[in-house]
């Protein structure tokens, strides 16, 4: 089912690993 799913909608895929990334960063201090 995921995978109809991230095909069907790829985007939301990049948008949810842009989230993680997102708050990956906020938890650890840019050097």
């Amino acid at each position: 089912m995921a995978s109809s799913s991230s095909v069907n909608k790829p985007n939301q895929v990049d948008e949810q690993l842009e989230q993680v990334i997102q708050i990956l960063h906020s938890n650890e201090p840019l050097t």
